[in-house]
Order: structure tokens, then sequence, then C-alpha cells
């Protein structure tokens, strides 16, 4: 074969004895060595491996490994940003260490009769006058076309790279130091050279649609570029990615705090799961996979199945238990602490900053607990209106961001600030628990109210925020306003400890003393140098409740859910989610909400609206309202949700136990709902349809019986009249008795239950 001449380079380099094992998986993954490629009738037999989930929402991912057989003139090789320097050093020796082993693989595959394809992006000029350069710039645009393929969602990649991603010591300055590839890496007479979609027009010309992709850097250049394996696969490429012969542009010092090298394993994760198979250099030229000479990672980190990362030896919330929480849809969030006292919008009264005298509010705060005594709270009572609701779980709040502990702990804050005249901000010492057991009421409230939900069958949350601004050990986070960047593990050891340790022995409380919790929902996010302690207090409190349903907040990968907190979930997310909303003007009780002898609620259509959208789009919905101070529900809150509690003794079917559809909703007033058996479609019309409901994006099974749940006789469920066909859709006859609203099963939202698919004629 001829080269060019200005671009010849010495033979390949590079130590065969330092190849690529497999990049780190979690520990249940399966291994299996890969074999060397091979021609089966001048057939590429490659062994790909793939990412899925054990079972639907499990948590936990399996290896997938499978055949592919791609024929060679029918495959491209891409080799991405394999520039001759980089802004960063470690990135530059790097790709050097990779660049011998990579021409071997190119110059076995260019044999084979594989197309390569040379990208180093920004370096055109060097490359101008080539045949290769020449080859690719006259291949004819094509223009874009999407295929309908379907992948998973894909979410954040699960590292940290916004600083650039630069591992030295000190940090490279950032620049393009690049002019041309590697001059390891041969460029032969056939070969092309292009940084832009031109590769894809090349591909398309010669007829291939199969492409092998290589280089660097994986997080960014091998997913972002025109070239890359995201445009690749939009374009209807069968795209692959050689794991083995990649690096990223990852900073340990980032998130999720690992080796460079389990970084780029984690990318390499990412990409298994959510966008193409991979393969490894020594199924094409035999021996091992490439491995780094600096790697020497053990198994450490594995991928969630929502995108980041969490150590290998870590495990979330079973399946059963992502299940049963899903099932219950519906719950009633409740605040309640010093704060309803003084009309506060939870404990953030304390940062207002419209009080002419702060700290004046705060050292009154601080000894309200003294005179509190809720002598009307009862336990059963409270389950009761979580009953009349139709709510199938509560959330309380253990304790929130003031630090008052709503629960019986045996921790003891040491140190508190004072805030009286002369010694705002000063530090003293202290020892009391801070909680619900200090007041005149003495009695612990989390208790009651667990053992009150076991005897009804109520689903159990707790809440609690890792922040406290009673204790001063605390006083790291973002929100305090006396917030000291100075303090440091290394700056108050004991302080430090001390913060740790009650940290960690409330959420050991309340995980401990209350039996099986299913949701726990945690709040806030400490600063940046507590993640070890954060990292093992989770690990802990995971051994606790195995089966408790954790919010991310403060956790971040390693909850199993997330809360969009004041809107509505958007639907399709990755992650198991709820939607949490106040009805009032806060999560927790205030006399505004009942001023002038009206009820500032949000209307109580809207709490059921809310709950139809959210279920509509795959999550629950939890309800805020808050007690009173002296323990009883305001009578209007009872009201309230007991309006939703009553269609869903109606049509509970159509939100209980449902999972998102195909489509979540048809028009501004139709929600879609599926039983998780898929044997039927419920459409919820929150809009009276009048004679006739027309439906375009489901179509009927053949003879199905079509209902309007609670529209029954003595005989039961009273069949409805329809008819479909592929231009009006499916028409559902509505009875002349229902347009008169006095006989309709509900006063709003009326669901329809269908056995039924997705009608496909909508999508073209």
């Amino acid at each position: 074969m001829s080269h060019l001449s200005f671009l010849s380079c010495p033979k390949p380099v590079g130590s065969t004895s330092k190849r690529l094992i497999i990049l780190a998986f979690m520990t249940c993954f399966c291994f299996t060595v890969p074999i060397q490629a091979k021609q089966d009738n001048r057939m590429l037999v490659l062994n790909t491996r793939r990412l899925t989930e054990t079972e639907p929402v499990s948590g936990n991912l399996k290896v997938v490994e499978e055949t592919a057989r791609l024929a060679p003139e029918k495959t491209a090789v891409v080799i991405c940003d394999m520039w001759n320097k980089h802004w960063c050093k470690g990135a530059t020796q790097r790709v050097a260490e990779m660049a011998g082993r990579m021409n071997e693989v190119v110059e076995e595959l260019r044999r084979q009769g594989v197309l390569i394809i040379h990208a180093p992006s920004d370096t055109m000029d060097f490359y101008k006058d080539t045949p290769q350069r020449k080859l690719a710039r006259n291949a004819p645009e094509v223009k874009m076309t999407i295929p309908s393929r379907v992948r998973p969602r894909e979410p954040r990649l699960p590292i940290d790279d916004s600083d650039g991603g630069c591992d030295c010591t000190p940090k490279c300055e950032q620049g393009s130091p690049w002019t041309r590839q590697i001059e390891t890496i041969e460029i032969h007479q056939a070969d092309a050279i292009t940084d832009s979609s031109e590769a894809y027009y090349l591909m398309k010309q010669r007829g291939i649609t199969n492409v092998i992709i290589m280089g660097v850097h994986i997080n960014m250049c091998v997913l972002q570029r025109p070239f890359g394996i995201r445009k690749s696969l939009s374009r209807g490429l069968n795209v692959f990615l050689m794991r083995d012969l990649t690096d990223s542009m990852y900073n340990p010092d980032k998130k999720p705090y690992c080796s460079h090298f389990q970084g780029t394993a984690l990318v390499v994760q990412h990409i298994e799961r959510y966008l193409c198979p991979t393969i490894t250099s020594d199924q094409i030229i035999g021996g091992k996979p490439f491995r780094f000479k600096d790697d020497h990672d053990k198994i450490k980190k594995r991928l969630t199945p929502w995108g980041g990362s969490v150590d290998a030896d870590y495990q979330h919330a079973p399946a059963q238990a992502i299940e049963k929480w899903m099932d219950m849809k519906f719950g009633l969030r409740i605040h309640w602490g010093p704060y309803c006292l003084v009309d506060g919008h939870e404990s953030w009264i304390l940062r207002r900053k419209s009080t002419p005298d702060m700290n004046a509010l705060r050292e009154e705060y601080q000894q309200l607990y003294k005179d509190w005594n809720p002598t009307q709270f009862d336990a059963d009572e409270w389950l009761d209106v979580v009953k009349i609701g139709g709510c199938r779980y509560f959330t309380f709040t253990t304790k929130h961001h003031d630090g008052f502990s709503m629960f019986d702990t045996k921790t003891h804050v040491k140190r508190r600030f004072r805030y009286d005249d002369g010694h705002v901000g000063e530090i003293e010492d202290c020892d009391l628990a801070y909680s619900i057991m200090e007041t005149p009421f003495s009695r612990d409230v989390v208790k009651e109210l667990t053992d009150a939900a076991r005897r009804r069958g109520v689903g159990i949350g707790l809440y609690f925020s890792h922040i406290d601004w009673y204790d001063a050990d605390f006083r790291i986070d973002r929100w305090h306003w006396l917030s000291d960047k100075n303090y440091t593990r290394q700056s108050d050891p004991q302080g430090w400890k001390r913060m740790v340790l009650r940290h960690r022995t409330q959420i050991s409380e309340i995980l401990s003393k209350y039996g099986p919790i299913n949701v726990v929902s945690l709040d806030m996010s400490m600063r940046s140098d507590f993640w070890p302690d954060m990292l093992e207090t989770i690990k802990m409190a995971r051994t606790i409740q195995p089966n408790a349903m954790f919010r991310k907040r403060g956790v971040e990968d390693y909850g199993d859910y997330s809360t969009p907190e004041r809107t509505y979930g958007k639907g399709g997310t990755v992650r198991p989610w709820q939607v949490i909303y106040p009805c009032g003007s806060a999560f927790s009780y205030r006399t505004q909400d009942y001023a002038d002898g009206k009820v500032h609620y949000k209307p109580k259509s809207w709490i059921l609206n809310t709950l139809i959208d959210s279920a509509s789009k795959g999550g629950n919905f939890q309800v805020a309202f808050g007690p009173m101070p002296n323990g009883k529900w305001p009578q209007e809150t009872i009201e309230w949700l007991r309006y939703t509690g009553d269609w869903l003794k109606v049509n509970g079917q159509a939100i209980y136990k449902t999972r998102a559809w195909k489509y979540d909703s048809e028009g501004e007033n139709i929600r879609f709902t599926r039983s998780k058996d898929n044997k039927y479609i419920y459409a919820i019309v929150t809009k009276w349809p009048g004679e006739k409901l027309q439906l375009r994006k489901l179509k009927p099974k053949k003879g199905s019986k079509i209902v309007m749940l609670g529209y029954k006789d003595l005989l039961g469920e009273k069949s409805l009249k329809w008819l479909d066909n592929e231009q009006d859709g499916l028409v559902i006859e509505i009875p002349e008795s229902l347009q008169n609203p006095q006989n309709r099963p509900c006063v709003q939202a009326w669901v329809f239950r269908i056995q039924g698919l997705p009608r496909e004629s909508v999508n073209k």
C-alpha cells in the first residue's frame, strides 16, 4: 500500500503486554472474554456488549452479549480526534500510548476491506490538498432523514466534566494546540479525512450501514461530533464503540469522585445502556484488550439506570419496593413544627428578609418549643384524614431545616448560635435535644403516626432535612445566614465529628425506631467536603431500610426517586418521581390561607387534575397541607381532600397501580393511563365530551367492552356503543341519560376503560 510521503510515520509502537482488560463493571455483571473477529464468508464476526435492566425499574443492570456479523464493504471506522497534541498533558500522553494499538487495529480492518475515516477535528487545513481530504469533500451531500428508532431515554452523563476534565496537577491551561492527527496512526491512499458530516455523506454514497467509532474523548467528541455516536445513530447507522480504544476528559476532583479510568468506564457503561453496543480491539487483532499502563482500578463504580454512578457495593431499593411505591400514586405531605406557631413558610421564616429585626425573631423562634403543647393532636384522626382523601401514603417531617426534632431523638446539640443583643452570631455551649420531647407535650409524634398508619395499612414516609440551623456544628450549608467557609474538618475536628455523628445518628434513629418505612424524603444538600461522610451515612441507611425509597436530595445518584416541586412532572423520565405541591400558600399551616373568612387554597379540582396529570406521565403526586398549631386539621383541608377521595372511590382503578401508556394525553382534555398488566387503557376526560367521545390515539381491540367507570345498573357495569375506523378513530356514544349532570358518576373527570392498543397511524 502506498503512503503519503509527508504523512509517513514510524512503525506502530506499544507494548502488547499492556492491553486494556474489559472496563470495570458492577459485581453482578457476568464476564466473558471477547473473541477475536474472524472472517465468516468475508464477514466480520464481533462479540458485542450492551447493558439493560434486569427488570423494569429494578435499579440493577446486566450485561447482554450478542454476535454481530458485519460485511466489511458495508462497514467504516471513524477515528475521532486522535490529535498530535492536546491542551491537557495527561490527555496527550494517553493518546500517544493508545495510538500504536489503534494503528494495528485500523491496519487489519483496512486489509479486510473496511473504509477508514480519519477525523481529527479543526485540522483540515493541514490535509486540504491530499486525496484523502478530497475523497471526503467530494462526497455528495445527503438530505438528513431521521429514522423511527426507539432508544431508552438518555439521562445526563455519569461524570462531571464541567471544568474541562484535566486530571493533571497543576491544571493545564486550556487551548487548541492540535495541528494534525498523531503520526503513529497511518493514513493510506484509500482512506478519507474529514471533521464534518462529510463522513456520513461518504458512507451513504458507498452504501455503508455500519460504523465502528474509536478515539477521544468519549464524553465529549466521541459523543458530540457530527461523525460521533449520537449523530450517527440519528442518521440510522449501526454504531459500535471500540471501548478499549477510547479515553475521557475527566478530573477525579469532580463527581462522582472516582479515578480517571473509572470515569471513562462509567461513560462506556452509559453508552452501552442508552446508545450503542461496544466491542474491543482484541476481537480484531487478538491478544488482550488494550489497557493504559496507569489503569490499576478494580471494580469500584457502577452505572445507575437513570444516569450517574454509585459504588459497586451499593444497592438501590429493589424492584418490588419501587413497584409498590408507584402503585400508591397519591399521598399527603405533612409539615408540622414550631414554624406553624408563627405563621412560618415552614422554617424558611428564619431566612425571611423583610422582617426588620431578624435576629430577635430567630432568638424568639428558638424558645417557642418551651411553651408548645398541641394537646389536640390525635394520630388516629390524622390517619382518618389521609384515608378520607384516598391517599395511599403520607410523608411527615421528622426534622425541618430549623433543626427541631419531632421525634424522640437521643442526640444532643452541644453548641448553638445566640441572637440576643450584643451576642449575635456568638457560639455558646448547650446540652439539649431540641425536640418535641422537651415541650410540655412531650410525646413522640412520629411513633404515634407510624403506629396509626400500620393499623390502617397506609404507606409511611418520613422527611428529614440534612441541614440544621439550630446546631452551630452544622454551619456549613449555603442557606445558613452564618455559614462559615473556614469551618472544615481540619479547622475544628471536634465540631465536625459531632456534626457527622449527630446527622448519622438521627437518620439511624428514624430508620430504626419505627419499623419498615416505605419512603425516606431526604432534603437539602451539604457542602462538597461533607460528601465522604454523607456517602458513608447513606450506605448505613440502606442497610437499615433496604426496601425504602430514598429521595435523591443530598445523596444524588444514591437516591431512588426525585421530586419535582411546585411543578408538574414532565413524564418520560428514567428515575421514578413524584410531584410535591402545596394546596395553600406553603407546605405548612398559615393563617393567611383562611383570612377574611375565605379559603385561599387552590381549587378542589386542582388536586384532582394534578393527580391525573402526574399519573398519566408515570409519576406519583403528594398534595401538601399543614395541621394547625393545636394539632387539629382545618375543616377546609378535610373538605378539599374528601373531594378527591370521593372521585377515587369511583375511578381509583384508573390511578392506583397504573403506569404511563405510550401516549399520556390527546388534546387538552384527555389523559391516558394503563393497567400494569396492559389489559386496559383508561381515557380520563377532564371536560364533559357531550354526546360522543372521539379518541384518535387509541385503537380498541375487536369486541372490546368499553365502559364509563361508575356508570352501571343492578347487573353491573353498562357497556357503551362504539365505532372505529382509521379516518375518525374510536368514537364512543355517550348515553342520553348521562347528558344530565345529576346522572353522571362524578362531577369531574370521567373515565372510560377500554381494551386497546396505540393507533400507530397517528405518527404517520
